[in-house]
């Protein structure tokens, strides 16, 4: 038998770990977004200097 404390313990853990996952996906996909925008400036900013 496992004591409950230790179960959820072992819950929280997992959650900690998804939550993180979660957060750094998010911050991946607003990065990648940042790089996007300031990729389609530059070609902007180079087609309209040209």
């Amino acid at each position: 038998m496992i004591h409950p404390r230790s179960i959820s313990h072992i819950c929280l853990k997992e959650w900690l770990i998804k939550s993180h996952r979660t957060q750094t996906y998010k911050q991946e996909k607003k990065h990648a977004r940042l790089l996007l925008i300031s990729k389609s400036l530059a070609n902007l900013r180079t087609r309209l200097t040209s």
